[in-house]
């Protein structure tokens, strides 16, 4: 176990007793996660996209705030310093948000796309 009481590993310090406390956070971690999505995609439709301005909203704010989480997490703690890979995490990060909220919002990270004429 590092200093500052963080679990690097499952390994560290778990002991058997912990296991159904692990198991019940992921799943109830994974019921919330999966509320959270029927609440943002609902039922896909076919044509024109409507966009309800609450889920549009719900998107983005969890989005922004987990790519700030992300930057401020691998960019600028110490314990990443002389680590390359926050460039790929930022942009994995960046990635998941125009798969998983641009179809809900229509928001896409280069505005040009959006307006250009087809």
């Amino acid at each position: 176990m590092r200093g500052d009481g963080a679990h690097t590993q499952a390994s560290d310090d778990c002991t058997a007793g912990d296991v159904p406390g692990y198991i019940v956070a992921q799943c109830a971690a994974a019921a919330a996660a999966a509320f959270v999505v029927l609440f943002l995609k609902g039922t896909p439709a076919a044509g024109p996209m409507q966009i309800d301005l609450a889920r549009a909203l719900a998107a983005e704010f969890l989005y922004t705030f987990a790519l700030c989480s992300v930057v401020l997490n691998v960019a600028t703690c110490r314990g990443t310093s002389g680590n390359s890979f926050y460039g790929l995490a930022i942009g994995f990060m960046v990635l998941a948000g125009a798969y998983a909220v641009g179809p809900v919002s229509g928001g896409h990270s280069i505005p040009r796309w959006r307006s250009a004429r087809r």
